[in-house]
């Protein structure tokens, strides 16, 4: 009987034993199944990371696609250019900085679209690449094709395989295209001129076809202005000049911009861009910076061009290297001539 009593402990503490062995196995399996699910979720999460919400800490932006076609974007001391060299044109740049800042995910991708995708991205995809202030990489991401309903388009983080339909809510269409043109003839600034009243010290134009318009005003402190003709036959108007009209011309600078950036010199050439200029302007500021722009009228037919006679389009040249076509309509408030500044 005591032997009997002694095997039946024996044997139930053998079994709490493997019991015991069973439990910690399944706690085992179930925090190794856990930790997995959650490295995969973090890997997940990581993938989706696209935006960037602060974004003046962006100092580069880099596009381009498979044949080598694109543009860099970089900012210096507040300002953005194109390539290093020339200004930027702003209204692009914050259009790409907002959509930077609020894209995010609007839709998983199905596993068996997946590999259609990726086959996009490889072949027609775009690569951009977004750089802070002091050169290291914030992002690195794909832009492949539209989804089917042309609201959304698909992206893929550089070092992940997973697809995402991108957009940005409340806005109903491709925001790729916002990343777009990659010409970097395109991403220039347009701008003309850009003068806040009080920035301009001396303004001289110069009027080959109509010269006893031509005229330099100078600007002496505050809201002293004089006005001479460049003209030696011209005869002086000995009166004082508008302040009203005179401030009414130097806030037409504030905001001058050209229709297109053109990449190469068309004096010369055989085109409709007459040789002699309709208009030379030469602009000194308050930081003595001087500004050369002149405007070639292209020619359309006309008999006479002249101050109330000018064409449509003209070919202008910025500090004798930067081209541009702008219109008469968005330039005709600054063609102004010498009588001009005078009450009648």
């Amino acid at each position: 009987l005591y032997y009997s009593k002694l095997n039946n402990r024996y044997s139930m503490s053998k079994n709490y034993k493997y019991l015991f062995l069973f439990l910690l196995l399944l706690t085992g399996l179930a925090f190794f199944i856990y930790k997995k699910n959650n490295v995969k979720s973090s890997m997940t999460d990581s993938s989706r990371d696209f935006g960037i919400e602060n974004t003046d800490k962006i100092g580069k932006i880099f596009v381009t696609d498979r044949s080598h076609l694109g543009y860099t974007l970089e900012k210096r001391n507040g300002v953005w250019f194109a390539d290093s060299i020339h200004p930027a044109d702003i209204e692009f740049v914050n259009i790409l900085l907002t959509t930077i800042r609020k894209m995010s995910v609007t839709n998983l991708v199905p596993k068996t679209a997946i590999p259609n995708i990726m086959k996009d991205v490889a072949t027609i995809g775009k690569k951009v690449e977004i750089y802070d202030l002091d050169g290291k990489k914030l992002k690195s991401f794909y832009i492949g094709a539209t989804n089917q309903r042309v609201n959304g388009v698909f992206m893929v983080l550089e070092g992940y395989n997973i697809p995402y339909e991108m957009g940005i809510t409340g806005f109903n269409g491709n925001i790729g295209g916002r990343f777009w043109p990659l010409n970097l003839i395109d991403v220039r600034s347009k701008q003309l001129f850009k003068y806040q009243v009080g920035q301009i010290k001396s303004i001289e134009i110069t009027y080959p076809r109509d010269k006893d318009e031509s005229f330099t005003l100078n600007i002496e402190g505050n809201s002293k202005y004089k006005v001479f003709p460049i003209s030696t036959t011209r005869k002086v108007i000995n009166r004082e000049v508008s302040k009203g009209l005179t401030e009414r011309f130097l806030s037409n600078f504030e905001d001058i911009r050209a229709a297109y950036v053109i990449r190469d010199n068309m004096l010369g050439a055989d085109t409709l861009v007459s040789t002699v200029p309709f208009a030379s302007y030469k602009i000194l500021d308050k930081d003595n910076i001087t500004k050369t722009v002149d405007f070639y009228p292209v020619l359309n037919g006309e008999n006479r061009i002249g101050l109330g006679y000018e064409p449509e389009t003209f070919y202008a040249v910025v500090n004798n290297k930067n081209y541009y076509t702008a219109q008469n309509s968005v330039l005709k408030k600054i063609f102004w001539g010498y009588s001009y500044f005078y009450e009648k």
